[in-house]
């Protein structure tokens, strides 16, 4: 009802469509499908069928309420196939198959509907540098090919990632992997990076975090990140030649 719910505001508001996070934030077992299997008393082939029937009803809603509307998944998880390994058998994400259901109930029943897949997983938040963001941008491609040809006209690739303001604001999260070894030390200093998101995908989250600094609705702590970003768009548009989309 949720789902019904948000694409029958987005339609009447006439907004595009609508955003939907898979991240199973409070209990991450579930994004396990030998944990699913365990707790359901169901077999891994059922847990994957059930998993593509809650896609292909949320497909379902979708038609219904919203023809046309655009459905940004922020991650999709189509770049872990071996994301557990049960009895030498590779699983993706259980969230994955949510998406696969998806995308193969648009395209069998030939609905009017966009899928975005943000990257959350494929692409990341954070890069140690421009060049490692490049090449990250490079190998999702290559992943996402073969998935682009087969949902061509529905599945279309997005971008993220996250910004601070200084390198002393950093907490949690941000203080770790490719996070935590940027070499960018400000937001000013992250206008590169997001400059080749902008470039390389249409629509781009970004990620506002406390645990950059990122007070997205604060007077002294959003006009500085409002700044870097319209820099990045504007260098972005200059190389592109059409509007980056946020």
């Amino acid at each position: 009802e949720n789902w019904r719910n948000a694409l029958g505001i987005a339609r009447k508001t006439g907004v595009a469509g609508v955003v939907c996070d898979l991240e199973f934030y409070n209990n991450y077992k579930a994004d396990d499908v030998g944990e699913l299997a365990r707790v359901t008393s169901m077999p891994r082939q059922d847990v994957l069928k059930a998993l593509a029937q809650v896609g292909a009803r949320m497909a379902d809603v979708a038609a219904q309420e919203y023809p046309g509307a655009t459905l940004w998944i922020l991650f999709t998880g189509f770049t872990r196939p071996d994301y557990r390994i049960i009895d030498g058998q590779p699983y993706y994400l259980a969230g994955t198959y949510i998406a696969e259901g998806v995308l193969d109930q648009i395209q069998r029943n030939h609905y009017s509907l966009h899928v975005l897949s943000g990257g959350e997983v494929g692409l990341g938040y954070c890069h140690a540098s421009v060049e490692d963001l490049r090449q990250a941008i490079e190998k999702r491609a290559a992943v996402f090919a073969p998935l682009l040809q087969k949902y061509s006209g529905i599945l279309e690739m997005a971008g993220t990632m996250t910004l601070w303001s200084e390198k002393s604001a950093k907490k949690n999260w941000v203080t770790q992997g490719a996070c935590g070894a940027s070499s960018a030390e400000t937001v000013e200093d992250l206008v590169p990076y997001m400059e080749l998101l902008f470039r390389t995908y249409r629509y781009n989250s970004i990620y506002g975090s406390p645990n950059g600094g990122y007070l997205a609705f604060q007077s002294t702590s959003a006009p500085r990140f409002d700044a870097a970003i319209s820099k990045a768009k504007a260098r972005a548009y200059g190389a592109v030649g059409g509007q980056p989309i946020l």
